[in-house]
């Protein structure tokens, strides 16, 4: 149920299935007409097909753990490379290089008040990354 999954209409990290879409639309890149998205109607409404996820009736606790689903998990990878020449003896030149996300991996933000809130209409889905792309820098130093 659990992992990134494209679509002509976006990008989810929940399987779009359980979520109020329709599929048919989805899959035909219909964007503007897929249904409320959201994975949970409300309480008193009826089930739609495929729905996993219930709100719990008023006063009462339902069964979900706190917290119990997390977005992609966050990688990057930085590095540096860099070389001292001494100069004279209090003086040092350093070349450096820098590398930020080196694997260029787009890491994907899910917000706590959108993509994990199972009344969102935004739920599942993924709208943003977290982390920027590869980016290198170049840096010469002097130290005395």
């Amino acid at each position: 149920m659990i992992g990134v999954r494209r679509t002509p209409c976006g990008v989810f990290f929940i399987d779009p299935r359980v979520i109020n879409l329709n599929q048919a639309n989805l899959q035909a890149g219909l964007c503007s007409q897929l249904g409320s998205g959201r994975a949970a109607e409300g309480f008193g409404t009826t089930p739609f097909s495929g729905q996993v996820f219930f709100n719990a009736a008023p006063g009462q606790t339902g069964n979900l753990e706190r917290a119990f689903i997390n977005g992609p998990f966050i990688f990057s990878w930085d590095a540096s490379l860099l070389k001292n020449f001494q100069l004279r003896e209090n003086l040092r030149f350093q070349l450096r290089v820098e590398a930020f996300n080196v694997i260029n991996r787009a890491n994907f933000f899910v917000s706590q008040f959108g993509g994990l809130n199972i009344n969102s209409t935004n739920f599942g889905r993924i709208t943003s990354t977290v982390t920027d792309p590869r980016i290198i820098q170049f840096v010469g130093r002097i130290e005395f």
